[in-house]
């Protein structure tokens, strides 16, 4: 049992250390980050140093404030990196769904968004012309 419990603490050590490596790089100190959560800013400290496990809810509220995945924060996943340099959570959210559709469903969307954006680019040197 207590191989599973220092287990844990390593893994939650570098859930820390990935906390904090991103809350420094969106310039955000431990205050800020733990407003824009809801608790205080002492917890994040914890959270940093591997003193304690956030609940779930807090993981999402993080992940949120943050702009990372969970798989990132809570894995080190390279697909949160990608995560933390996309500034519109939702759409992400949504381009994470899309990945449970089929390869058909996933195929028609690809294509609607290549039509969408072309026709965005289009109407913009349109305008830009004028």
């Amino acid at each position: 049992m207590s191989v599973n419990v220092q287990k844990r603490k390593a893994d939650v050590g570098s859930f820390g250390e990935r906390l904090q490596r991103r809350r420094i790089e969106k310039g955000m100190s431990q205050g800020d980050l733990a407003r824009a959560i809801g608790i205080h800013q002492n917890q994040i400290g914890r959270y940093e140093r591997g003193d304690s496990q956030p609940t779930a809810d807090k993981i999402k509220k993080l992940c949120d404030a943050l702009g990372v995945s969970k798989d990132y924060l809570l894995d080190g996943a390279e697909e949160g990196a990608a995560r933390a340099n996309f500034d519109d959570v939702e759409m992400l959210e949504l381009f994470q769904e899309v990945q449970t559709l089929t390869d058909e469903d996933k195929k028609a969307i690809k294509k609607f968004v290549r039509l969408y954006v072309n026709n965005a680019k289009i109407s913009a040197m349109t305008a830009a012309a004028r």
